[in-house]
């Protein structure tokens, strides 16, 4: 079945310098920049997949290494040269790629847990806008009336107002007890009530660990054609959560009020 993925960042990341050790041994550091990154976005200067790859083949013996999302929702490196990963101490990037140790000898390593920055529901939204569209213009707008009748208007802020809903979510994506990565709570929690911005991948299916083509080239794969910003009403925010079935936790409803936002910048 056809579904959504939605992929956050995690703006202000620090420099991260990670020792790749191949045969020999040869032991190098190398530093991923800091700077505003998603999980994915399509080789841009802030797509963080694209950048670890960059680092990597930065060593003077691998050439070949691919960071890859899989279809199962997990991050992959592989390459035709056996090397092991230290990552920094602060463990901000491994766990943002959803490795839980540092990695030993080996052409392929797949994550352990998937990435707090992405959540599949399993199934395609129903959104608030027109398809096809970021969702409804809104405009901030002053009105004022003169004294003969005429009125005036003062615009400001074009941007869009979306809301991307999904009806009955499998328990399992949206809140466990585990409380775990790959679940909405998490993403909910590490992006949206963070107002760190998220995109929109459309039209992916998913299976048992190819890597997943997130281009867009053709194959029916809808990129995200923006970022947005989650915008929940009222104060404090509480998680979009309820039940289908009264005393059942199997399957739920989420909704997830959100607007347009401007990109980072470079």
């Amino acid at each position: 079945m056809p579904t959504d993925v939605l992929v956050g960042s995690y703006p202000s990341l620090p420099s991260q310098a990670i020792t790749i050790t191949t045969a020999g041994p040869i032991a190098e550091e190398r530093t991923l920049a800091a700077g505003d990154y998603y999980l994915y976005d399509d080789g841009s200067s802030f797509d963080l997949i694209a950048a670890l790859t960059s680092v990597i083949n930065g060593h003077s013996i691998v050439a070949d290494a691919v960071v890859s999302i899989l279809d199962n929702r997990l991050i992959q490196i592989t390459s035709s040269t056996s090397f092991a990963l230290t990552w920094p101490t602060d463990g901000v990037l491994r766990d943002l790629l959803g490795f839980t140790g540092n990695l030993t000898t080996a052409t392929s390593h797949t994550a352990t847990n998937i990435s707090p920055l992405l959540w599949s529901p399993g199934k395609r939204a129903t959104t608030g806008g027109r398809f096809g569209t970021d969702g409804i213009p809104v405009v901030d707008v002053a009105w004022a009336q003169s004294g003969p009748g005429r009125v005036y208007a003062t615009s400001h802020n074009l941007y869009r107002r979306q809301t991307l809903s999904w009806r009955y979510l499998l328990n399992a994506r949206v809140w466990t007890t585990a409380e775990a990565n790959g679940e909405f709570i998490t993403f909910w929690r590490e992006v949206l009530i963070k107002a760190r911005p998220f995109k929109v991948w459309r039209n992916l299916t998913e299976g048992s660990g190819s890597a997943w083509d997130l281009d867009g080239d053709g194959d029916g794969v809808l990129p995200s054609a923006g970022a947005y910003v989650y915008q929940p009403n009222g104060r404090p925010v509480d998680m979009p959560w309820a039940r289908e079935f009264g005393f059942h936790e199997s399957v739920h409803p989420i909704e997830i009020p959100c607007s347009t936002t401007p990109e980072f910048t470079a």
